[in-house]
């Protein structure tokens, strides 16, 4: 059985679960998460959606690795690297 969690830890956990106010994130120009990270990235619009996600207040975004981007190549990961970059430098949580 696990220990029990402090009551400091609890409240620590529950204030940073309270605080997280995010979406689901495709670009506006992907009809889907393969399209995003395929033919349709642009980083550049990642960026410009990311600062109004940050304008709205929010601060996480929930993303998803398709198998069908991945079987694509190394510019899938190449594209999600970049992403995360835009989204550490925006104090954006993935």
């Amino acid at each position: 059985m696990r220990p029990r969690y402090s009551l400091d830890r609890a409240n620590a956990l529950a204030d940073f679960v309270a605080s997280t106010r995010g979406v689901n994130h495709v670009i506006a120009s992907a009809a889907n998460m393969i399209e995003m990270w395929t033919t349709r990235w642009s980083a550049a619009e990642a960026a410009r959606e990311l600062d109004l996600l940050r304008a709205t207040g929010l601060n996480s975004v929930r993303i998803f690795l398709s198998f069908e981007a991945w079987e694509g190549g190394s510019a899938m990961m190449t594209h999600v690297a970049e992403y995360l970059k835009l989204c550490a430098d925006r104090d954006v949580r993935v």
